[in-house]
């Protein structure tokens, strides 16, 4: 079966149980007739196709399950010659597959190799080669990302467009027209965006204090293109509105302090109301390998980030999102440039105002008070599409010295380390050091381990932490935190949460103290 579409006919055609696309232009004398692979055999009924290859006289796919990677294909003309290749070695160079008849295949420098017995059978360059995704969207937002991390609003737009399974699909029915019109919205004028209710509640074992906080936040949040769209090298509008309100007498961000916990036990869940916390403006160039934004900015988006670094989707203690031991100030005006030097190192580097609030505008603290965070970092990922995932960075910071907040100058550096392996666990190393008193920690090392459950956003994650406070004369704390984030529909999911504080620094008559929280969150 098959059409007409623009002076080409498309024909459907399944050949050993490979679904592909036959595509014959009579415009065209080339011998090349592509026939992209759209569908693993019958063998590997639910894999998914990452990526596809075609020669002259080759289709070929690698299909996945879980971690496991198989190259899969045949020959064009014949149709006989059935590739089934178990890949034994796969990067961003080179791939490596071979069948139990011994067959060896090669795919390096835009070259197909296949080899038997060590004699060459067949030698090609790769003519049509197309990187695949194995995650449906629900809107077109697969191709946002920027210079921030997984908390940023181009990559919360991402993650919340990847298809889920879902324990109550009746809902996701529901919100179907709702996405449908976000996907035209993004198609007819280039804007994307979120919406989204979150809801934290937490309860401390013990306390001197307040022992319970509970509170929300309702965001909007997006990007809208108006420069250069489907080019590499598009310029946008970045916003995000929020209101941060508390339904007890304290936000769940400052419970810990009432117990002597010096950190943050519900980061982000404060109390100010309505603010601006992101609207700027992002200009990308060689598809977002350089980049730079300029305007109201939120520094936690792309300083010392990793894969576990958004509080409303992963944990929700500082000590594992934004290292304690960098002074990162709020939002406010600012400026961040991003580039990759190579294949896979990176440099970021920028400023922004060390009197930064949501709720106000900061050209006055900016331009007149004029005291500055800045920060540069290297890194090594690999590669530009990873490059929060698998990641290995160093970060060095300074903060001038704020008069009216009588904080003195202070100046710190930052380790971190993560590697997202088979695509599901997480493992991350972090360490900061630092001089001065504007961050909460002289010293801090965190470690833990995160892991995603195949495709139905369910994550599992624990951590561990050690920190030095700066003020001096406190003891150091330890601090545990395990969270399992429950995907209950495609946009709603709970996330119970426990956290363990040994020896808080501002008590140092309890050893022991539980946090026990809820969080939930809805997206739309």
């Amino acid at each position: 079966m098959g059409c007409w579409q623009n002076n080409q006919f498309t024909a459907t055609s399944i050949v050993n149980g490979l679904i592909i696309n036959d595509n014959f232009s009579p415009k065209s004398n080339s011998q090349f007739l592509p026939q992209t692979i759209k569908q693993c055999p019958r063998e590997f009924t639910g894999w998914d196709i990452i990526k596809t290859f075609e020669t002259e006289s080759y289709s070929l796919a690698i299909c996945q399950q879980n971690n496991q990677f198989y190259l899969v294909g045949h020959e064009k003309q014949e149709h006989e010659a059935f590739i089934d290749a178990q890949v034994i070695i796969q990067n961003d160079t080179l791939i490596i597959a071979k069948d139990k008849k011994g067959l060896y295949i090669e795919i390096s420098d835009n070259q197909l190799k296949i080899t038997v017995n060590n004699q060459l059978i067949a030698q090609e360059i790769i003519l049509n080669e197309k990187q695949e995704t194995n995650i449906e969207t629900l809107s077109n937002y697969q191709k946002a990302s920027g210079l921030g991390g997984p908390s940023s609003v181009n990559n919360e737009l991402r993650e919340d467009a990847q298809k889920k399974e879902s324990l109550f699909p009746e809902i996701d029915e529901t919100f179907q027209p709702w996405f449908e019109f976000k996907e035209n919205l993004s198609q007819d004028i280039g804007l994307t965006f979120g919406v989204d209710y979150n809801f934290l509640y937490q309860n401390l074992s013990q306390s001197a204090g307040l022992d319970e906080a509970s509170g929300g936040m309702f965001r909007v949040f997006g990007n809208w293109t108006l420069l250069g769209r489907n080019t590499d090298a598009p310029g946008s509008v970045v916003f995000k509105v929020e209101n941060r309100h508390i339904f007890a007498k304290i936000a769940p961000q400052n419970l810990g302090f009432e117990t002597g916990y010096v950190g943050l036990t519900g980061t982000q869940f404060g109390d100010f109301g309505w603010g601006v916390t992101n609207l700027y403006w992002q200009q990308k160039f060689n598809d977002g390998k350089i980049s730079f934004v300029i305007g109201k900015v939120d520094p936690t988006d792309y300083v010392g980030i990793y894969g576990l670094t958004n509080p409303v989707t992963h944990f929700q203690n500082l000590a594992f999102l934004t290292d304690p031991s960098i002074a990162v100030p709020n939002q406010g005006l600012g400026i961040a440039v991003g580039a990759m030097l190579s294949d896979n190192i990176y440099l970021i580097g920028g400023f922004s105002d060390a009197n930064g609030e949501p709720t106000r505008d900061g050209f006055d603290t900016f331009f007149d008070d004029a005291e500055y965070f800045k920060h540069i970092e290297l890194g090594w990922t690999s590669s530009f599409e990873r490059r929060y995932f698998d990641n290995i960075h160093l970060t060095a910071w300074h903060v001038d010295e704020r008069e009216k907040a009588q904080v003195p100058d202070s100046w710190g550096v930052a380790f971190s380390a993560s590697w997202f392996i088979d695509d599901q666990w997480i493992p991350f190393l972090r360490m900061g050091y630092s001089e001065g008193e504007a961050a909460l920690n002289e010293r801090n090392i965190s470690m833990g381990l995160g892991h995603y459950f195949s495709r139905n956003g369910n994550l599992l994650g624990v951590g561990l932490s050690w920190g030095k406070p700066t003020t001096d004369g406190l003891e150091n704390q330890v601090t545990t935190e395990l969270f399992h984030r429950i995907q209950m529909s495609q946009n709603w999911a709970i996330t119970p949460d426990i956290q363990v504080i040994f020896d808080p620094a501002l008590n140092p008559e309890k050893d022991v103290i539980a946090v026990f929280g809820i969080r939930s969150r809805l997206n739309f």
